[in-house]
């Protein structure tokens, strides 16, 4: 082996010390370097591996708070209508009490309307019989001062109309 070695020109001696070499400051980089390196790795593994868990906690956090968004809009959406709803049969009933009271009023104003109506009738009829009895009187003077012979219909006529004349001018 030794002729093979020298035939491609390496010397055993110096191989030898480059192996020494080699495995000393392979042991001391490991010993220094490599650890130290590895367990910064290692740390850096588990914080992304952390990191990562609270991501997918923090998407489910975030799935669940959507979830009872749309539930508290289905909720308000559900207030809101229910409140629209009572307004509405509240409405209505003001609108039945305001209905009532306007019919009452109505009747009422009818009531003294009519009653109104019926105390003027009554009084164009008081003056109408007074007004009769007046014009029944003077015909009557008006024939009583001539003799039956000349009382007529068209005498008692002409005799209305001349009372009727004067109570226009």
């Amino acid at each position: 082996m030794k002729d093979l070695l020298v035939n491609f020109g390496v010397d055993w001696k110096l191989l030898l010390s480059q192996v020494v070499n080699f495995l000393l400051i392979f042991f001391v980089l490991k010993a220094t370097l490599y650890k130290p390196l590895l367990s910064i790795l290692a740390e850096r593994k588990k914080k992304i591996e952390i990191g990562l868990e609270k991501a997918v906690e923090a998407d489910k956090r975030l799935s669940e708070i959507s979830e009872i968004r749309v539930l508290k809009v289905k909720e308000a959406q559900k207030e809101a209508a229910e409140i629209i709803r009572e307004a509405g049969i509240k409405g209505k009933e003001e609108e039945g009490k305001v209905m009532s009271q306007a019919l009452k009023k109505e009747k009422e104003i009818e009531e003294r309307a009519k009653e109104r109506i019926e105390a003027e009738r009554a009084d164009a009829l008081r003056r109408m019989e007074k007004e009769a009895i007046h014009l029944v009187k003077s015909i009557l003077v008006k024939t009583v001062s001539l003799s039956p012979e000349q009382i007529d219909e068209t005498l008692i006529e002409r005799a209305a109309r001349e009372i009727k004349e004067p109570a226009k001018r």
